[in-house]
């Protein structure tokens, strides 16, 4: 279930519901056959261990090497087909929103920074991307593979799969702190971008105004010194987000040591054998980079839920417009057109109340759009128009 602030996504999903039906089934294939590599690993030493011959040598090798091969057939499928949807999405939601924002009416772009727009056009966007398709794909195989690995741990050992397990509590608190505090440090910086983006805008559109009252240094300063403090906020960023990844790690090689310590003496003992020692040593190897992308899908995660909502709050608004009661009979009901119909009865002097929902929320207020509105028989309503019926 996606989080509130991320519904509106939903509509696109479904556009590629197919697509992703695909990338699930080649991820499946991908953690499977990595899955199954430890056990080849177990079976190959246990038969080794009994005697060494060249046809069985000869065998194992061509099934490791055949299963290498196979996983990475199935991760580039995995990688092109979920990170390419996101890309499709990108793509709708660019000319979806580029398609609104003509819409909306001119009172709009007045309370709006230009510098605000252009944030919630590019690096948002991207943000939203990085969510619909990386994050997605190493969600997904970090999952999927935990849970293999964890089925095949536990029957190995479910002693030795507890203690090296043991780190994980601690792992949760770690990825709760980081989460919010990458969120927080994420959302300090889409703001400064903003206004650098506002501050230009504004130095282009007035040039001519700086010049005048001679403030060219004054303005380069100051931007010198927004991209300063922009740097400093991305610097703070970037080093939190450097030590959750080594962090991740330090559990996890914790987890190692745990194994190799127990693990050595279950097989000195006898309770287990050589094969499945090794075997559970290669999953918990294998379980790094699931890790490393957990690190990773946190900041885009951490970051996603801010610059969506951010770069849909125009979304909801629709084009506004005035109409003047002065209705004829036979028109009392009017019905105007905004990507879906609607009818609106002209009960008073100017109707206020019409409000549709996500994503295309149409709103009649008493203000003139930017973009023609057309009445069902073809008459437009343009801007710095009143219209009478």
């Amino acid at each position: 279930m996606l989080p509130k602030s991320l519904r509106p996504l939903l509509p696109y999903l479904r556009k590629y519901r197919g697509q992703y039906a695909v990338g699930t089934l080649c991820v499946l294939l991908n953690n499977g056959i990595w899955i199954a590599f430890p056990q080849i690993i177990r079976y190959a030493v246990d038969d080794l261990n009994r005697g060494v011959t060249r046809h069985k040598l000869g065998i194992y090798s061509l099934l490791l090497v055949g299963a290498a091969v196979t996983k990475g057939v199935f991760q580039f499928l995995t990688r092109w087909v979920v990170i390419g949807i996101s890309r499709e999405i990108e793509f709708d939601l660019r000319n979806d929103l580029f398609q609104h924002l003509e819409s909306l009416s001119y009172s709009y772009y007045q309370r709006t920074r230009t510098g605000d727009v252009m944030a919630r056009a590019t690096n948002d966007l991207n943000a939203v991307r990085m969510l619909l398709g990386p994050a997605i794909m190493y969600s997904a195989n970090t999952l999927v593979f935990t849970a293999g690995a964890l089925f095949f741990m536990l029957a190995i050992s479910p002693k030795l799969t507890l203690y090296a397990f043991l780190p994980l509590p601690v792992v949760s608190i770690v990825v709760q702190y980081f989460g919010k505090q990458i969120h927080e440090r994420f959302e300090r910086i889409q703001a400064m971008f903003s206004d650098i983006s506002a501050r230009v805008q504004e130095n282009f559109s007035g040039a001519r105004v700086i010049r005048a009252y001679v403030q060219e240094q004054a303005e380069i300063n100051a931007f010198e010194s927004a991209n300063r403090e922009y740097i400093a906020r991305s610097l703070r960023l970037v080093r939190l987000m450097g030590m959750l990844w080594p962090t991740l790690e330090f559990m996890l090689g914790l987890a190692i040591v745990l194994a190799f310590w127990l693990g050595a003496r279950e097989v000195l003992l006898g309770r287990m054998t050589l094969g499945g020692y090794v075997a559970f040593l290669q999953y918990l190897a294998q379980l790094t980079w699931p890790v490393i992308a957990l690190g990773w899908v946190i900041n885009i995660f951490s970051a996603a839920p801010h610059p969506w909502p951010a770069s849909t709050k125009s979304w909801w608004r629709g084009p506004t417009f005035t109409i003047v009661r002065n209705c004829r009979p036979a028109w009392a009901r009017l019905k105007f057109r905004y990507l879906r119909r609607f009818k609106a009865p002209l009960n008073s002097a100017i109707l206020t109340s019409l409000t549709r929902g996500p994503p295309f929320c149409t709103t009649l207020t008493c203000e003139f759009p930017l973009a023609p509105v057309w009445p069902s028989w073809g008459r437009p309503v343009r801007e710095k128009q009143r219209w009478s019926a």
